[in-house]
C-alpha cells in the first residue's frame, strides 16, 4: 500500500525502492502471488515513467509467475500490458 501511495503522489524513486523491498519479502516468504503482483506493479511504475523496455521486462516476469500459479486472468492482464509496451517500442 505504501508503494502505491508513493507512486500516486509522484515519489517514484521511493515507490520503486519500496516495491523492491516488498519483492524481497515475497520471495523470502515464498509468496508467489505477491511476487507476481509486485513485478506487475513495478512494470506499471516504469511504464508510467516512460521506460517501456523495463516495464516489459517486469511484466514478462509477472506473467511467468502468474502462469506458474495457474492464475490465468492475471497472466492475461499482464500480457495485455506487455503488448502495449511492445507497441510503444515498435516491437509489434
Amino acid at each position: 500500500m505504501l508503494a502505491e501511495v508513493e507512486n500516486r503522489t509522484g515519489h517514484h524513486d521511493a515507490a520503486r525502492d519500496t516495491f523492491l523491498v516488498l519483492l524481497e519479502e515475497a520471495r523470502r516468504h515464498k509468496d508467489r502471488w505477491l511476487e507476481a503482483a509486485v513485478f506487475n506493479d513495478l512494470g506499471n511504475l516504469e511504464y508510467e515513467g516512460g521506460d517501456m523496455a523495463t516495464a516489459d521486462r517486469y511484466w514478462e516476469f509477472a506473467a511467468a509467475v502468474f502462469d506458474s500459479n495457474r492464475d490465468v486472468a492475471s497472466a492475461l492482464m499482464t500480457r495485455t500490458n506487455r503488448a502495449q509496451a511492445l507497441r510503444e517500442l515498435h516491437r509489434i
